[in-house]
């Protein structure tokens, strides 16, 4: 049995066509196939909208070679893709596929981009949390990871791992790599951040920004567990829950010495919250 308390993950970077389902799927399948096979992970995480074009539902043809590679690896994999609704709406979907399970909507997303507005609608506001080999994980979709409450309200339902697949290129790339960091070290949650490189803009802008996917820790003196480049790539990283578990289910948060302070590894943050005045957070008025 794995060990519940260290698991392995892995975050894949692809390049996807915009107009070329079929490849990839292929590439998709391919990479997680491989990242399975090689680095015997407990979960994959696959970027967002994965097959670019076109509204698929969920289960079904996209997902099923996922649900194979699960059974067949003894793995959680995990992606985005368009997702079709009964009503010929969709959504932006983060599906996961696991073993004994098939394969499930795992979170909707939330603040749409006006690109996307045109043919989808947002998620419901759900929070899932899922035990997966002994993590509790939830998932911050693309865009969302843009704003704090999604990734709080994960925190304290009780994640531990928070997913965020993503497509952002240019100058959105340094942004995204900056506020992950600050997701996992706010929230203190390991954050696993796989993103799309749109090949047909990459061709076009050659000198743009692209890719950076990341593992990000909670813990000051490590922020960045891997790092990718601006290709195709799969990064890795060992997380370690006891760690992270050890001074969040202490009855009373210990006295905070500067050396608490600069490594970020003696303190609480959640329960030191005051919720009692966060009252403007849940006004209309931006």
């Amino acid at each position: 049995m794995k060990e519940p308390d260290i698991i392995k993950v892995c975050a894949i970077q692809l390049g996807l066509h915009r107009r070329d389902r079929e490849k990839n799927l292929e590439k998709c399948v391919s990479y997680a196939e491989t990242a399975a096979r090689e680095h015997n992970p407990h979960l994959i995480l696959l970027p967002n909208y994965i097959m670019q074009t076109g509204l698929d539902p969920i289960p079904g043809p996209v997902t099923e070679p996922f649900s194979e590679l699960a059974e067949k690896y003894d793995v959680y994999i995990a992606g985005g893709m368009a997702e079709a609704a009964p009503d010929g709406s969709g959504y932006n979907t983060l599906f996961l596929a696991g073993p004994g399970m098939g394969v499930i909507c795992f979170q909707r997303k939330l603040h749409l981009i006006d690109m996307e507005r045109k043919k989808l609608v947002p998620g419901e506001g759900s929070f899932k949390i899922l035990d997966i080999c002994g993590a509790k994980v939830g998932c911050v979709l693309c865009n969302d990871i843009l704003f704090p409450e999604v990734a709080r309200i994960l925190a304290v339902k009780g994640a531990e791992v928070i997913l965020t697949p993503s497509i952002m290129a240019g100058e959105a790339v340094p942004v995204l790599e900056t506020i992950c960091r600050a997701r996992a070290v706010e929230n203190q949650v390991f954050v696993l951040n796989a993103n799309a490189v749109p090949l047909e803009i990459k061709d076009q802008y050659p000198d743009m920004g692209f890719g950076g996917s990341g593992i990000y820790s909670p813990f000051h003196g490590r922020l960045d567990f891997a790092r990718a480049g601006e290709g195709d790539e799969v990064i890795t990283a060992i997380l370690d829950l006891e760690d992270l578990r050890r001074f969040k289910t202490s009855p009373e948060n210990p006295p905070m010495t500067m050396i608490d302070l600069v490594t970020g590894d003696g303190k609480n943050l959640l329960k030191d919250r005051r919720p009692e005045i966060y009252e403007p957070l849940v006004q209309r008025e931006a």
